[in-house]
């Protein structure tokens, strides 16, 4: 008897007639990847695990530093080529009036209006809750600066010394209301 090879097997993939080994799972290397990177199952649950990873502090800090150490120790011809790669960038891509006309749209819908009125407001008054910001605002119409809005709200804002006095006098007033009610009756 004589032991002859056995057939080679072939990938699964219709279209397909590459060799495969004995150990794989039926798909050449190339197909069983564009089979992959063809579901969206899969690819949603590849996203998933990087976006998972890369919000690891210890992986964010990593890559903050590795980034840090190479802008240090950039070479002058590669920062020379970034910097040549940045202008011509704005010069074709930003500055045509397609690109021009396609910003002013985007910025014109009212839902990004209104989130970047909101963006704003949170830079320049962080201190200020959102539910006080159109009492500040109708208080600096009116005429009064800033600072003398600020000072007004201030007792309003959880959290600040002038909220805690005002809470403390308004308790002690309560206090002393019922303690002259009580006496009143008494008699």
């Amino acid at each position: 008897m004589s032991a002859s090879a056995p057939a080679p097997r072939i990938c699964l993939e219709e279209g397909c007639t590459v060799a495969i080994s004995r150990t794989s799972k039926g798909r050449c290397k190339p197909c069983a990847l564009k089979r992959l990177y063809n579901d969206p199952a899969i690819r949603d649950r590849c996203a998933a695990a990087r976006a998972a990873y890369h919000a690891r502090p210890e992986v964010k800090e990593a890559n903050r530093a590795r980034m840090a150490d190479f802008m240090v120790n950039m070479p002058e011809a590669e920062r020379e080529r970034r910097r040549e790669h940045g202008r011509k960038m704005v010069a074709t891509r930003l500055h045509t009036p397609e690109a021009q006309a396609k910003a002013l749209a985007a910025r014109s819908v009212p839902e990004v209006k209104a989130r970047r009125a909101r963006s704003i407001t949170r830079t320049w008054l962080p201190w200020l809750p959102d539910d006080l910001v159109e009492a500040y605002r109708a208080l600096t119409r009116s005429g009064l600066s800033a600072a003398d809005a600020r000072a007004a709200l201030e007792p309003e804002i959880p959290g600040t010394a002038a909220h805690t006095a005002r809470v403390l006098a308004n308790v002690r007033d309560a206090q002393r209301i019922r303690r002259e009610r009580d006496q009143a009756s008494a008699y």
